[in-house]
């Protein structure tokens, strides 16, 4: 999924590897690769965003979304008013179900920028966070209605219509749910198959395949 920075961006020096720090923390310090794109440059992130923010995004994609919950906050400390660290905190707060949280960090990232970002596409992670936590409350409905804002704003957001899909199922809306699981499923199978994550491209095709079978078995 795209995702721009659109807050004017502080340069802070650096004088340690923030692969140094990670690894004295306990984490992997491999570079860790977006399934989608090629291996990210943590200390060039650090450089550019902080070193918090660096250290949460590399807490989060190693699994530890404890950690990159306490790292955002403090990124959020020195940047109050960076919008998206709000949905990037909320994202790692739903991974731990604390969803009252994640909410309340969609909504502060619409009050920060107040409708207007110069790409609309912006507005699709936070739309989706929201849609996140309201499942997660059980707001179902609410959930739907974010989902398919999400989607309006970023039409390739396959993991948005996933979730829809899968909030659908809860409500009993078979076809709906299927149409948005095939959809999914359309998307997984465009993937190039020459990336070498083709075994997560493999195991997401199946996981939806079993929920395409459940539903259609119920209809």
């Amino acid at each position: 999924m795209k995702r721009q920075r659109h807050q004017k961006i502080v340069i802070i020096a650096t004088t340690i590897s923030l692969q140094t720090i990670v690894a004295a923390m306990g984490v992997d310090a491999e570079p860790v690769f977006d399934p989608l794109g090629p291996p990210l440059d943590w200390d060039g992130i650090a450089k550019l965003r902080g070193k918090h923010y660096a250290l949460a995004r590399q807490y989060g994609l190693a699994g530890n979304h404890q950690l990159a919950v306490e790292e955002f906050t403090k990124a959020i400390q020195e940047y109050p008013n960076d919008s998206e660290l709000y949905t990037d905190r909320g994202y790692a707060l739903a991974q731990v179900k604390r969803y009252h949280e994640a909410l309340s960090d969609a909504e502060t990232y619409f009050k920060l920028v107040n409708q207007k970002v110069s790409d609309p596409t912006d507005f699709a992670p936070a739309y989706r966070l929201r849609a996140i936590a309201y499942a997660g409350l059980g707001r179902l409905e609410e959930a739907v209605e974010d989902y398919k804002r999400a989607i309006e704003f970023d039409s390739n957001d396959y993991e948005a219509k996933r979730e829809l899909a899968e909030v659908y199922a809860r409500q009993g809306r078979t076809q709906l749910a299927l149409e948005q699981f095939y959809a999914v499923r359309k998307i997984y199978s465009q993937w190039n198959k020459n990336l070498i994550f083709q075994d997560k491209q493999r195991l997401l095709i199946t996981e939806v395949d079993h929920h395409i079978k459940e539903l259609e078995s119920k209809k």
